[in-house]
């Protein structure tokens, strides 16, 4: 890594500016920077409308960065009898690639059944039901699998969430690292207190619209805010393991002894497995990975696909999937609820919450709020490749960006967040990108000593806090041994 240059703060200058500069007033305001959030920015700015995002964490931070990155129309929900929002996926899975064709490939899956829970003439007639509904290429056949057409992101779902973000027009103002502390109502619509987490800055904004666009947070927001919609969210959380082995298409795997299936989905050089489907209470629940899930994971691996230990697992990936359910309601299975997406207005406030849904749908959400706040359907969005500096990391298989660019015009603030949602590499490489053994720790110093703005010592304390972060969530997970710490490597 060549020598830290003197810091280019233009992103950071213009965020100081744009809070030090008194009341602002915008058409809308975006609460929460997700896949969902993202495309609804992209979108109304795309439709002429003044928006400013605020997202509390970084972007994609919940669970836009633990899906398996498969734009698929929902195969599995057939099971249900969920025939309309199936068919509703299809058509956002073939129009994302459609307009997004450098994001989003086609991609083929293969569904393995379990013998002794479906018979072959069951499992085709499903798939050949989901063709029709689909319009896709005619199911066909590889051995004991079937094949049918899906697709999935090129890239992972962080850079498929900035994207969003990065390509809307006009100057950015999408804001991590920023929350709405207050709102309230005034003439015109709301006017909100937003605090930015990295310099302290508070400014007071008027808007005209609030999106509420909180993922599993949303039903949190409302209630703070006094707003309620008549429905609730129902939270899954979805656990997946990071495995070595590198392949061109997906599996779909019957459980064996479940009303499920798990996916093996190519991901770089490695795939990622699972996901796990647990029913909980709070976000806070849903983002805290339980050892036995990864037990149970490991265990499925090794009797549906082949060996693996634990110690094999490269990441650890979890989101959390917020079912948009009736207030009055009681599901106790989660996946047998819809996963339709919700648009909900309030019937006197210009209010809009956005409930359920998936990463199929993010572009199909964005619209429908462009459609209710205008009259108008929004132009078909544009997102194009940026061409970034990028920087070698050992052990991922690709070019990543350059964490110095990533800092200047990603607003990427901190270590972690260059590792695990700019790049894949604490996905791809082991322990975080430390490595097995720790041999990564150089050049992790290096890339910390660009966040810490060339002080030494700052980004010798960010590195321990760093690792100390991936001995808790991913070693003491795992139940392995943590290499002897042989101290913080020098930073120059």
């Amino acid at each position: 890594m060549a020598p830290v240059s003197q810091l280019d703060a233009s992103a950071r200058q213009q965020r100081r500016a744009w809070f030090q500069r008194g009341i602002a007033e915008t058409d809308v305001l975006v609460l929460g920077g997700g896949a969902l959030g993202a495309a609804t920015y992209h979108h109304l700015r795309r439709a002429g409308q003044r928006v400013v995002l605020a997202e509390r964490h970084d972007f994609a931070a919940g669970s836009s960065q633990g899906s398996a990155g498969l734009v698929w129309g929902g195969l599995l929900y057939l099971r249900h009898g969920h025939l309309r929002e199936v068919a509703t996926w299809c058509r956002e899975r073939d129009r994302l690639r459609r307009d997004l064709p450098h994001l989003i490939a086609p991609h083929t899956c293969a569904y393995r059944r379990a013998p002794r829970r479906r018979s072959p003439w069951m499992v085709g007639a499903g798939l050949g039901l989901y063709w029709l509904l689909g319009a896709g290429r005619v199911p066909r056949r590889r051995g004991a699998h079937l094949l049918f057409e899906e697709a999935r992101l090129i890239d992972s779902d962080t850079r498929f969430t900035w994207e969003w973000i990065a390509c809307a027009p006009g100057a950015c103002t999408a804001f991590n690292r920023c929350s709405a502390e207050t709102s309230r109502r005034c003439a015109n619509g709301w006017e909100v207190d937003l605090v930015d987490h990295l310099d302290g800055q508070r400014t007071t904004l008027r808007t005209r619209w609030v999106i509420n666009a909180c993922g599993p947070w949303a039903a949190q927001v409302d209630e703070q805010a006094g707003i309620d919609l008549g429905w609730r969210l129902m939270l899954s959380r979805g656990t997946s393991l990071v495995v070595s082995g590198q392949r061109t298409s997906s599996e779909i795997i019957e459980h064996p002894t479940q009303d499920d299936a798990l996916s093996l989905v190519p991901f770089a050089d490695a795939s990622i497995w699972g996901s796990t489907e647990t029913v909980v209470s709070t976000p806070t629940e849903g983002f805290t990975i339980p050892p036995q899930e990864i037990s149970d994971l490991v265990a499925w691996y090794n009797h549906l696909v082949g060996p693996l230990t634990k110690a094999e697992v490269i990441a650890l990936r979890v989101g959390v999937r917020a079912l948009a359910v009736p207030a009055a309601a009681s599901p106790r299975d989660s996946r047998a609820a819809a996963r339709a997406f919700r648009v909900l207005p309030h019937a006197r406030l210009p209010w809009i919450s956005l409930y359920g849904g998936k990463l199929s749908g993010c572009a199909a959400v964005a619209r429908q709020v462009v459609r209710h706040l205008t009259g108008r359907t929004p132009p078909k969005p544009s997102l194009h490749r940026h061409h970034t500096p990028t920087f070698a990391f050992p052990g991922v298989p690709h070019p990543v960006v350059d964490p110095r660019w990533s800092r200047d015009h990603e607003q990427c603030w901190s270590l972690g967040d260059w590792l695990r949602r700019r790049t894949t590499i604490a996905q791809l490489v082991p322990r975080g990108g430390c490595g097995h053994l720790d041999e990564h720790l150089e050049t992790l110093a290096a890339a910390a000593l660009v966040f810490a703005d060339g002080d030494e010592h700052q980004a010798r304390r960010d590195l321990d806090d760093y690792r100390t972060s991936v001995i808790a969530h991913h070693d003491r997970l795992l139940g392995l041994t943590t290499p002897a710490n042989a101290g913080t490597p020098h930073v120059h």
